[in-house]
């Protein structure tokens, strides 16, 4: 009977030493957050858009509270059941009810104890750590995710101010030619049909800037609304004419991102999560304890060979879970198996897609990289000169008022698909850099 009290003692002591919370990786928010603010320095105003975001945004705070629930909850994993305390009056008689008429009397006080086969507590904390880990890279894919959102419509806005402010130019160009065609026109050296011509490509500007203004308050309500402020709050954009850098090894780029990408690090440990539940699912065919320990105070009554001494009691029972519901079990282990065959499946498609996503981004931000120079260093200034040209030829009476139209409609479409590729291509970074899960 002693060794049989030492072994339950040796099997408490080991499940109760079993760490109650696994450990975790920390995250810690702020130091994220001001990681990706340090990578747009130059980009003041982005930054400080950034920022806020980074603070404000419930998508964010929504994901870090989750975060908190389930480290909260792989704590709780190690944990076990709560005991039972029961109170019983044992071998009362029922002519005349008295706990002092027979030796077998008594009052009980029991404790009982389940305990689980120990590694399934150790596989149930795995199985909550890997959640937490999920739970985790879903924040940074989140934010990877929100920042290249907020980023399309920043440089989209930023676009649509650029080109707002080449519309003006071009309308002060037109006036410019306006003011030399209307004292043209008084002194009869050109027709009525020149000067109508002019008006009416001032006009169509004019058309195309009530558009372009319309168009940015709706993306300053986009941004707005990402920031969590007012709808009308100012927007202070950064522009330039230099684009910004990104690296130039494509393969090396896939490689990073099949490593290091949020989404797909959440993919690994959602096979984590289902290779410990098919483990716990075979474990389910090991018996659990059930342990026992009563303490009987008694009366001494005459007669009682232990003069009224109290007994203590002890014991412990398992479940066959083999005998009746082996069935069960086996099917459990056969679900779990292809839950995790599915997983695995699953990572590899992700995998296959993130490839695509960072070969197609990259590929189109290298092809607007070399429209942007095609312009800079070709087209625009050969349009300009072109401009000039004419206008000095019209003045001259060389060329018709038709070559100085064409000439300078030719000069602001250009300058416009300028702006276009430039912003373009800051948003097809912003791409690049969420396929890759980097921020450049």
């Amino acid at each position: 009977m002693n060794q049989f009290f030492k072994i339950l003692v040796v099997i408490t002591f080991i499940v109760w030493s079993i760490p109650t919370q696994a450990k975790t990786p920390q995250l810690t928010h702020n130091n994220i957050s001001q990681e990706i603010i340090n990578k747009h320095k130059g980009q003041k105003n982005l930054q400080k858009s950034l920022e806020k975001l980074l603070t404000t945004n419930p998508e964010i705070q929504s994901l870090l509270y989750k975060i908190e629930a389930a480290k909260n909850k792989t704590s709780q994993a190690g944990w076990l059941d709560d005991p039972k305390v029961g109170v019983e009056t044992m071998n009362i008689p029922t002519g005349n009810p008295s706990l002092s008429r027979t030796p077998m009397s008594g009052v009980q006080i029991s404790v009982k104890q389940k305990v689980p086969f120990p590694s399934k507590l150790v596989t149930k904390k795995k199985i909550e750590k890997a959640k937490l880990n999920q739970t985790q890279k879903a924040y940074l894919e989140k934010i990877n995710q929100l920042v290249a959102k907020f980023k399309q419509s920043y440089f989209e806005y930023a676009y649509i101010q650029e080109a707002i402010s080449i519309h003006n130019k071009n309308k002060k160009r037109l006036k410019s030619l306006k003011s030399t065609l209307q004292a043209k026109y008084t002194t009869d050296e050109i027709p009525l049909q020149d000067l109508l011509k002019i008006k009416v490509a001032i006009g169509q500007i004019d058309n195309s800037l009530i558009a372009l203004k319309q168009l940015a308050k709706t993306h300053q309500a986009r941004l707005n609304t990402l920031l969590v402020q007012d709808v009308n709050s100012k927007i202070n954009i950064s522009t330039g004419s230099k684009l910004s850098s990104y690296p130039k090894n494509l393969n090396a780029l896939i490689e990073k991102a099949k490593i290091q990408r949020p989404w797909i690090q959440k993919l690994n440990f959602e096979i984590t999560e289902k290779e410990k539940q098919k483990s716990l699912a075979k474990q389910s065919l090991l018996p659990d304890f059930d342990f026992m320990g009563s303490y009987r105070f008694r009366e001494n009554i005459t007669g009682d060979p232990v003069n009224g001494e109290n007994f203590i009691s002890g014991g412990v029972s398992i479940n066959l879970p083999f005998v009746w519901s082996l069935p069960k079990h086996t099917k459990k282990i056969s679900e779990t198996k292809n839950l995790l065959r599915s997983k695995k499946k699953e990572k590899q498609a992700v995998l296959q897609e993130v490839t695509y996503q960072v070969t197609q981004y990259f590929q189109e931000l290298k092809q607007l990289r070399n429209q942007v120079s095609i312009m800079n260093s070709q087209i625009i200034p050969s349009s300009l000169s072109a401009f000039s040209s004419s206008k000095s030829s019209y003045e001259a009476g060389v060329v018709d008022f038709l070559d100085v139209i064409s000439s300078q409609n030719s000069l602001f479409t250009h300058e416009l698909s300028l702006v276009r590729y430039k912003y373009d291509y800051e948003k097809k970074r912003a791409l690049l850099e969420m396929a890759v899960g980097e921020f450049f």
